[in-house]
């Protein structure tokens, strides 16, 4: 585990580069703004919280949307209307 500052970090650059692309990606699959923002949100906290050493990641998009395409093929994840 890489210390704490190294890894908000790396955790932070990960975030910067890729928020945007995850939140449209999820979006588009889910059809609700709301819930793409929520599971970004969730995706992050989860990295941050791992202390998963994140240097030499070589495909960060397969990574950060590698725990989420089992959950959207089962139809977990959809947009819940409330109205």
């Amino acid at each position: 585990m890489p210390p704490p500052d190294i890894h908000c970090k790396q955790v932070e650059t990960l975030y910067s580069d890729h928020h945007r692309w995850l939140r449209g990606w999820l979006c588009k699959k889910l059809g609700c703004s709301e819930q793409a923002a929520d599971l970004v949100h969730d995706t992050f906290l989860r990295i941050l919280n791992s202390g998963e050493v994140l240097t030499g990641l070589t495909k960060p998009r397969a990574y950060l949307t590698s725990g989420l395409v089992g959950r959207l093929e089962k139809g977990d994840l959809h947009c819940e209307q409330s109205w």
